[in-house]
């Protein structure tokens, strides 16, 4: 075989051992022993659930804020070194499968013989690292940084969701949320476990405060064997791409084309962006008849929404009221209507699910909130389990924006909706306080997109000075006098985001109104994209003052008699 035949094997085997890696350990055995969509298929057993959130995260997201790019960059570099130490020396050894990795949390299930017993020694070395160095990692003399964990063990439900593109794993059932409900009852560097798990522990756990629904644990009287990580490369040299094909879906597309660049680069550079933050909480499915059928119809709906608009599905987690999905705009790929598309893609979002719930009858209930800011995204974990986080106080308020939707309601700040508040009707909330901030923050409920309007153009009070643009800007003044002449002619102005078109075009609207004429501007919009010429139709509609309920006679005479009103254009109104 030549040597390229053999550099491209072995390239696409190290892909498949980055992807292993980086996939919920769950879904990779299954995928490595039977390479067909079979071993995406539910897994239901027994065990235990750890759920464990970082206390203090929140706070230290906003005082490393006040950083910029640099305090940002620590607080993805502590996340990436605590995660570290918390997955090899608490997780792993103590068999542990990572169903969800937030970023601030981690969701863990045990499985099979002694699940339990192996909860309770990850939660507590977890917890023990915490009271070390760990809890000191952002320099300071004091903990700043400890953990909450719950435990809960009973029937565990893991589910595949999405479609071919973008997969992504769901753990569902009142099991999953009794450990998220303990965490947030437990204190900061407290285990709390329910009333299964202490049963399940029996005579080997070391228990305090204890109640008939749960216990806090203190320690074990007698601790599992620790065990080595998976050797998996017996299994990843046969029937490469098929098994490509089956994990690729659940990996961001950042991370995967970087991973088929460089398999053992997975700590991308970490970079400050710019980006619109959209959290989807989804409550109800945990309750719904045929749930297998529902997560995953409701899933696919919802996930297509967000692509059609080009929204990047980064996390799939558990939240208080249900699951919680985060989309990002513009994170990778800037554009200047990201605000706008992640409102079109919320709007359709809750229509879609609204209707699905409906024709189902199902007690289904979404809620989405949207902000934009600064974040920190970059990679964190270890060798054997990483991912993609994004990090940063927009975050937050992102999740705080969510909490304030009622049923079926997108909202979003002001720093979402001030770019376009003539483009969407939204109405403003009562502003809420967040920690950390001196102001209350302004939220907007969004109903819908509006249809958009023409205006009349006017003559600036204010003047601005643009350097570099003289030869274009006596070219346009050429453009009105002729014009003004009665030689009117179609101009176009091309160029990139602030090259200085608007500037241009606002020199030639004052000198043409100030020489007396009139004019109408209509603006192209995402949400008027599948409309043909819809800034024309618009202008149409405004400058000669049609309306939606006219008849198709009444349309023609208004349109005829306007444009006889303007003189030049008589032999045009006379053929329509």
């Amino acid at each position: 075989m030549p040597k390229a035949s053999i550099d491209i094997a072995d390239a696409r085997v190290a892909y498949l051992v980055a992807l292993c890696r980086t996939v919920p350990f769950h879904i990779v055995e299954r995928v490595l022993r039977e390479p067909t969509e079979h071993a995406l298929s539910p897994q239901e057993f027994d065990g235990s659930i750890m759920f464990a959130d970082l206390v203090g995260f929140t706070a230290l997201c906003e005082r490393l804020a006040d950083k910029g790019s640099e305090g940002l960059s620590l607080l993805s570099t502590l996340l990436d070194r605590l995660f570290e130490e918390i997955l090899e020396g608490a997780i792993f050894p103590y068999e542990g499968y990572v169903v969800h990795f937030g970023g601030d949390s981690l969701t863990v299930a045990y499985r099979g013989e002694g699940h339990a017993q192996r909860a309770a020694a990850s939660a507590l070395a977890a917890q023990r690292l915490m009271h070390g160095e760990m809890g000191r990692l952002p320099g300071g003399q004091r903990h700043e940084l400890m953990l909450r964990v719950g435990i809960a063990s009973g029937p565990i439900r893991l589910w595949v969701v999405g479609d071919l593109v973008r997969r992504g794993v769901v753990s569902s059932g009142a099991l999953v949320h009794r450990a998220v409900a303990l965490q947030k009852a437990a204190a900061p560097g407290a285990v709390l476990a329910d009333h299964s798990t202490v049963e399940w522990l029996g005579s080997d756990a070391e228990l305090i405060d204890r109640t008939p629904e749960r216990a806090v644990l203190r320690g074990l009287r007698v601790w599992p064997v620790q065990r080595d990580v998976m050797d998996m490369a017996p299994l990843v040299q046969t029937q490469i791409e098929e098994k490509i094909a089956l994990l690729e879906p659940f990996v961001p597309d950042t991370l995967a084309s970087h991973l088929k660049n460089a398999p053992l680069g997975w700590r991308l550079p970490g970079e400050l962006r710019d980006a619109v933050i959209v959290f989807i909480e989804l409550a109800g499915i945990d309750e719904a008849v045929g749930l297998r059928e529902v997560a995953l119809n409701l899933s696919r709906s919802l996930l297509r929404a967000y692509r059609k608009f080009g929204g990047e599905i980064s996390k799939v987690d558990l939240a208080e009221r249900g699951h919680r999905i985060m989309v990002l705009f513009g994170l990778h790929d800037a554009q200047e209507n990201d605000v706008e598309r992640s409102l079109l893609a919320s709007l359709e979002a809750t229509t879609r699910l609204k209707g699905f719930t409906l024709s189902k009858k199902l007690d289904l209930i979404v809620r989405i909130g949207i902000h934009k800011g600064k974040v920190f995204s970059g990679a964190i974990g270890s060798d054997n389990k990483h991912d993609i986080t994004v990090v940063g106080d927009a975050v937050n308020v992102a999740a705080r924006a969510v909490q304030q939707a009622e049923p079926f309601e997108v909202v979003a700040t002001d720093t979402v909706i001030e770019p376009v508040k003539d483009a969407f009707a939204a109405t403003a909330r009562e502003p809420i306080m967040v920690k950390g901030r001196s102001v209350p923050l302004k939220l907007f409920a969004v109903q819908a997109a509006s249809t958009g309007r023409a205006r009349y153009v006017r003559r600036r009070e204010n003047q601005r000075f643009c350097a570099g643009r003289t030869a274009e800007i006596d070219a346009l003044m050429e453009v009105v006098a002729r014009a003004q002449a009665g030689r009117g002619q179609y101009v176009g102005m091309m160029g990139g985001a602030g090259t200085g078109k608007s500037f241009m075009l606002a020199n030639l609207i004052d000198t043409w109104v100030a020489k007396g004429g009139l004019g109408v501007i209509g603006r192209c919009r995402y949400a008027g994209r599948s409309e043909p010429f819809a800034p024309i139709v618009n202008v149409f509609h405004n400058f000669l003052g049609l309306s939606a309920s006219d008849s198709e006679h009444a349309r023609r005479d208004r349109i005829r008699q306007g444009l006889r009103e303007l003189g030049a254009l008589v032999d045009i109104a006379d053929l329509i």
